[in-house]
């Protein structure tokens, strides 16, 4: 215990004293939760701007909500302004007649425009037609309404920032103490390969559980970001994904020979998985397969699981097949690397 001990306390302070290291453990991912926060932390996606010229019923009607509403004297300034890419669509009322001009340069936004526009118009020629309306349309949210669309993405950047710092912070460390010709010289010591691989272990999950509370607090105090009551159960989580992330680093460092190797490896397993599973942007609209794919990838069991208890209320039983998928990926990684593994 004494020697695991020491292992431990030394990971710690190698880390501490790498200020690269530092940086891209936890510098890096706070960076990602600071933009989203400033571009999501009112908890609305950004409107649509629209000019909107001369007096109508239709265009009076246009909802605030939805749209950041300008209006402009002319029409030819309004189209001007779409064409520079400062407004979205230029719309004029012209008596029974509403014309949209829009920018095919911003599909998303000009989509947006000409539907909630359909909207209005085909509300009014309902009114129009004398007949009281027969269907009504409610809404509601299913999470909590109190949470905005910054919670929702905490989850992933955690689950990234997490998955980052332990494939490049066990695999570059191993690579550069093979190559240091340290490794060689702990087996002529009292510790053991196990105890060295263990307080690595031990040393990453530390750093991982940092990460989290750092996370949370930064979230809390800067975007009073609010999670749901079984968020702390995020902690086991993360625990079971850092275990993974430092099986697949260790696996890294089985093939890496060089430190550049190692960064190009981690970089390449860690930054498409980003993307794939999720980490970033939901994956809502994907393509299919891209679903599929992400089925696969651990650091998908990693976001979703975190979203079940941060964001979507659900209780202990949403972190049971979360838990096991990781503690699996981590055992077959772990295993083959371990099989792989060269010490010299």
């Amino acid at each position: 215990m004494r020697v695991f001990t020491t292992l431990v306390r030394e990971a710690v302070l190698s880390l501490v004293r790498d200020r690269a290291a530092l940086f891209f453990t936890y510098a890096l991912p706070l960076m990602f939760l600071v933009v989203f926060g400033v571009l999501f932390g009112q908890g609305n996606a950004s409107k649509p701007d629209v000019r909107v010229v001369g007096q109508g019923a239709l265009v009076a009607g246009l909802p605030s909500d939805a749209l950041n509403i300008r209006r402009a004297d002319r029409m030819g300034d309004a189209v001007a302004a779409v064409r520079r890419g400062d407004a979205a669509a230029a719309i004029v009322q012209t008596g029974d007649v509403v014309h949209v001009d829009f920018a095919a340069s911003d599909p998303v936004a000009s989509a947006t425009v000409r539907g909630i526009v359909d909207s209005v118009v085909g509300r009014a020629n309902l009114a129009a037609a004398g007949a009281p309306p027969r269907y009504r349309v409610t809404a509601s949210q299913v999470e909590d309404e109190q949470l905005g669309t910054i919670e929702f993405y905490v989850p992933g950047l955690l689950a990234y920032g997490v998955a980052v710092s332990a494939v490049f912070g066990i695999a570059l460390t191993l690579v550069q103490w093979r190559r240091s010709g340290l490794l060689r010289r702990l087996k002529l010591t009292p510790a053991r390969p196990r105890d060295m691989g263990l307080a690595q272990a031990t040393a990453s999950v530390l750093v991982a559980l940092s990460q989290a509370v750092a996370f949370f607090l930064v979230g809390w105090l800067v975007f009073g970001i609010r999670l749901t009551g079984w968020w702390p159960l995020a902690f086991p989580l993360v625990v079971a994904g850092a275990l993974t992330f430092i099986a697949i680093g260790f696996l890294v460092a089985s093939f890496a020979r060089t430190q550049e190797a190692g960064s190009a490896i981690a970089n390449a397993i860690t930054l498409p998985m980003a993307f794939l599973s999720g980490a970033f942007f939901p994956l809502d609209n994907a393509p299919g397969w891209v679903q599929s794919l992400a089925k696969a990838l651990p650091l998908s069991y990693l976001i979703e699981g975190l979203k079940d208890v941060m964001v979507r209320g659900q209780g202990p039983s949403a972190i049971v097949v979360p838990l096991i998928v990781l503690l699996a990926f981590a055992a077959v990684a772990g295993g083959i690397g371990l099989r792989l593994f060269r010490w010299s």
